[in-house]
């Protein structure tokens, strides 16, 4: 009997991103109901993990086994996303950035971690609407920094690099970052 193929991380962060597009363009009303079903659901989905990864562990076997589930990368971004397993610098950077991500998205925009660099350094880049935004500045040091340098006081320095993504030409003036 032959498994059916399985989807790849990739295509999975792919569908949840097109969904998280579309969800941009909703009223505030709406994305923030969207933002707390989501969480309430994470909550049940992490208590649920936590004790499986906990029964698990207290079995020789059953470690073994978590171990080697561990190494398929969705199970991996999994655990990561509930921090129910050993954790890198960027895997701790992409939980403080988890953190911002719902704020920035009601305003159409996000951020990424482009890349670590040694020993302690994060660069990052924002995208979306926030990518040219002229309250990109007060978002980065009072969104992104600060969930940074909270939840992973280990990093000595974040870069900012220019976006992945163009910038928005056109800009209201009464624009204001979520964290003013």
């Amino acid at each position: 009997m032959t498994r059916p193929q399985q989807p790849e991380l990739e295509e999975l962060l792919q569908d949840i991103d097109k969904l998280e597009q579309i969800v941009a363009t909703w009223d505030e009303e709406q994305r923030m109901t969207v933002i707390a079903l989501l969480l309430s659901i994470d909550s049940l989905h992490k208590e649920a993990f936590a004790r499986l990864v906990s029964a698990l562990k207290s079995d020789k076997r059953g470690s073994e086994l978590l171990e080697e589930a561990s190494k398929d990368e969705v199970v991996q971004a999994v655990l990561r996303h509930f921090r129910l397993g050993e954790l890198s610098l960027a895997d701790k950077v992409e939980m403080a950035l988890d953190t911002v991500r719902p704020a920035l998205a009601t305003h159409g925009g996000g951020v990424e971690l482009v890349a670590m660099e040694p020993p302690a350094t994060a660069v990052i880049s924002l995208t979306g609407a926030c990518n040219g935004c002229p309250a990109s500045a007060m978002t980065l040091s009072e969104g992104v920094e600060k969930a940074i340098r909270e939840f992973v006081p280990e990093i000595l320095e974040i870069k900012k690099v220019v976006g992945s993504r163009p910038p928005i030409v056109e800009m209201p003036t009464d624009i204001k970052s979520p964290f003013a």
